[in-house]
């Protein structure tokens, strides 16, 4: 399945959840944003060339997870949306010839990757955490899942030049319920890493509140 197909099929029938005001979102900006305006990212990366890595988690390093190779898609997405340029700049890791994926994901190793595409940067991270049961509510999902990113510069790993780590909870409104008899635990945690994906693409890329992402 092609990157744009694979990309599509992640995400399909999400209700979308997603706020569409970066500062009621990420630490450090107290500001709201009204519709029309844009939000401009705290990173942004331009034009540069960048390797995206699939997210490592607890258990799978970063070209065996499952969730990171969603989540890598979901964030190429939202870039690409943001500015189609960065469908050209931005290189997708888990488009990488299998015989690249086997040498494994050391720090040497992925920036050898990269200097042999020619990249400025390199964006990777780790699923620190995932859940999509509420064990509180047991006949309603609720998805939450905590995330490490770094984009560093292909010539340097530490440290990295931009780091965060970050929280995302789908659905986000506490209005907003899943009940299990109509949402499939898998279908959930598609539309949360989708979310998270977005949260994560708005650090490095401008967008229009305006838009419809």
């Amino acid at each position: 399945m092609s990157t744009r197909r694979a990309t599509l099929a992640l995400l399909r029938p999400v209700r979308w959840a997603v706020v569409l005001t970066l500062c009621a979102l990420t630490a450090g900006c107290g500001q709201s944003v009204r519709p029309g305006e844009t939000v401009r990212a705290p990173y942004p990366i331009g034009t540069k060339k960048v390797l995206l890595v699939p997210f490592s988690d607890p258990a799978m390093p970063c070209f065996e997870s499952k969730n990171g190779n969603e989540l890598a898609r979901s964030i190429y997405f939202f870039m690409g949306q943001s500015d189609r340029r960065l469908q050209r700049t931005v290189i997708l890791g888990t488009e990488l010839p299998q015989s690249a994926k086997a040498l494994g994901s050391a720090p040497e190793t992925l920036m050898d990757i990269g200097r042999q595409l020619d990249v400025a940067y390199v964006l990777e991270g780790e699923i620190l955490e995932i859940q999509t049961d509420n064990p509180s509510s047991p006949n309603i999902l609720r998805g939450e899942v905590a995330v490490q990113f770094n984009l560093r510069d292909v010539n340097r790993w530490e440290p990295p030049l931009y780091s965060k780590e970050i929280r995302c909870v789908y659905p986000s409104d506490d209005n907003e319920v899943m009940l299990n008899q109509n949402v499939l635990p898998r279908q959930l945690l598609e539309d949360l890493l989708v979310t998270c994906g977005q949260r994560i693409a708005e650090h490095f890329v401008d967008y229009d509140t305006k838009e419809s992402w």
